[in-house]
């Protein structure tokens, strides 16, 4: 029993990704709660006593960072800017004007990119938190592998690029990968590791 979700036209069956999975659901919405929400409908579905896989692909955070409200805290106070960067054409005519702009605008806008950012990451967190609070509600977590993991950073200017694609450096090169699950104590791994490493990893927990 196998199931996909996903926000990212890219990992979904118009870019050959859905291959494989009995069910898979498009592009939802940009918005991870969406996603969530169809996930979860989709899990409610599947006879939980025998062996499943859900995925969820969520985009966020994403350009244009445009976290929902309550997830805005850090813009409060800051100083407005000439761009309106809840709209995706204003980071193309951001990056065309960067290299013009004096150090102190482009100090400001870092800033207001930099807020929004950690929004979305916040909002993600919740969303992890609630597809969790779910798994537990039904009973699952006793015998449920959950992984996180993301595929890329994001550059905040700090090589003279906004987003991802554009170098391999460390902001955008950086991503994180968490694995909860029954018997698998708590720790962390700080040594260089590549998405390769990730099935790998997870089959000896699976048997």
């Amino acid at each position: 029993q196998t199931g996909l979700v996903s926000a990212n036209p890219f990992f979904a069956s118009g870019g050959g990704m859905g291959e494989g999975f009995d069910q898979e659901m498009g592009v939802v919405s940009t918005d991870g709660a969406e996603v969530l929400v169809e996930g979860l409908a989709m899990m409610e579905e599947f006879d939980t006593s025998q062996p499943w896989y859900l995925q969820l692909h969520m985009v966020d955070p994403h350009s244009p960072y445009n976290p929902p409200d309550g997830y805005r805290d850090g813009l409060e106070g800051l100083d407005p800017i000439d761009y309106n960067l809840d709209a995706y054409p204003e980071y193309t005519s951001l990056l065309e004007d960067w290299p013009s702009l004096d150090a102190d605008t482009q100090a400001l806008i870092r800033t207001h990119i930099e807020a929004r950012y950690a929004g979305e990451m916040s909002y993600s967190d919740a969303l992890i938190g609630q597809t969790l609070d779910a798994l537990d509600a039904a009973g699952l977590m006793d015998d449920t592998l959950v992984v996180i993991w993301t595929d890329h950073g994001e550059q905040i200017f700090e090589r003279g690029d906004l987003g991802h694609s554009w170098t391999v450096h460390r902001e955008e090169n950086d991503a994180l990968l968490a694995i909860r699950a029954p018997g698998v104590a708590p720790g962390v791994i700080d040594e260089p590791t590549v998405h390769q490493d990730l099935w790998p990893s997870l089959l000896p927990i699976l048997g």
